[in-house]
């Protein structure tokens, strides 16, 4: 779907569920990953963007965007993220915790590391079973090479050759190894 677009497209003849439906199927997932960097809570995010797609439906016949659909959706899914912030914060107000309190963020900003984490995890998804494995062993759980090989009965020779082949394709997929490398250990 081009960017941008002025509405969701719900003002057409065409099918409103199927075209409803192409929204969701784009957006649930990285914005579900944008909710959880503001909440911290994967199902609260998923309740929260649920939530914004329900409202987008419900109000479908009278709502007019006058920017993209995708930065919409954003800011929807930020003000719900903070409504949210803000209602816990409330009720737990004789259990005042810093790290609740809320900073504005620059939603440009973080729509761009979302989708570069969406990025670089469906790369590691396209590697080859085997060395997808061994890369996520290595890199994600960060096990040492010989730990990999003892589990996996492989040698350490054919670990290294493995994770070498991940990191070449990574490479081939223009993923920098440094935003790999940042995104990873957050």
């Amino acid at each position: 779907m081009a960017e941008p677009l002025t509405d969701p497209g719900f003002t057409d003849d065409g099918d409103k569920q199927s075209q409803f439906r192409v929204l969701f199927d784009q957006y649930y997932r990285p914005l579900t990953v944008f909710a959880n960097d503001y909440v911290g809570d994967l199902d609260m995010a998923r309740d929260i963007v649920q939530s914004v797609f329900v409202k987008l439906w419900e109000s479908r016949e009278h709502l007019h965007i006058r920017r993209s659909v995708k930065s919409y959706l954003y800011q929807c899914v930020k003000n719900a993220c903070y409504n949210h912030l803000h209602a816990r914060q409330h009720k737990r107000t004789t259990e005042f915790q810093p790290g609740m309190v809320v900073v504005e963020d620059d939603v440009l900003d973080k729509m761009i590391a979302v989708e570069t984490k969406e990025r670089i995890y469906e790369a590691i998804e396209s590697l080859p079973e085997k060395c997808r494995v061994i890369f996520k062993l290595s890199r994600i759980s960060q096990l040492t090479h010989a730990e990999i090989a003892e589990k996996l009965t492989l040698t350490e020779k054919t670990i290294e050759n493995q994770i070498a082949i991940a990191l070449k394709k990574l490479a081939d997929y223009r993923i920098s190894l440094l935003w790999l490398i940042f995104l990873l250990l957050l």
